[in-house]
């Protein structure tokens, strides 16, 4: 008796791939690495109800500015996080699908020099760095205006 073991192999397949789509990855590689001593959020920045703290990375920082990145507690939602120089009490944090293609949020405050956008291991950002940004770090690109300390 032949048996057609496709059926099986293929529902095995399909069973793989969709707890690979639903396993948490961010697509942000850096917040999977170890926290240290500087990836703690300030004092006084809180998040939304189901942000894990203990998730957020310091991604980047540049002349005072400090680019920090979290997630939900289900890894479904990314944030990015800007504290400004100083005393500056005028952070910004924006969210956005952790598995969007290429960029995650767009961030801004109510200076537009501030603008920051946070992006996938695997974005395309030319575009982006066409149009003015600048890649502070693999997954954190900011306004030009922004890195030249304008921001």
């Amino acid at each position: 008796m032949r048996r057609n073991r496709v059926p099986a192999v293929a529902g095995l397949l399909g069973g793989t791939l969709l707890l690979a789509g639903c396993s948490g990855y961010t697509g942000v590689a850096a917040l999977d690495r170890a926290a240290g001593p500087g990836d703690a959020l300030p004092p006084g920045i809180t998040m939304m109800e189901d942000f894990d703290a203990a998730s957020v990375r310091l991604l980047a920082a540049h002349e005072g500015v400090r680019y920090f990145a979290g997630t939900t507690t289900d890894k479904t939602t990314a944030c990015l996080l800007i504290q400004p120089a100083g005393n500056d009490p005028d952070w910004v944090a924006g969210c956005g699908g952790a598995g969007a293609a290429g960029e995650i949020v767009e961030v801004s405050g109510s200076n537009p020099a501030r603008t920051a956008v946070l992006v996938r291991d695997d974005a395309d950002t030319r575009d982006r760095e066409a149009g003015g940004f600048i890649r502070l770090h693999p997954n954190v690109l900011v306004h030009g205006g922004a890195a030249a300390g304008t921001g």
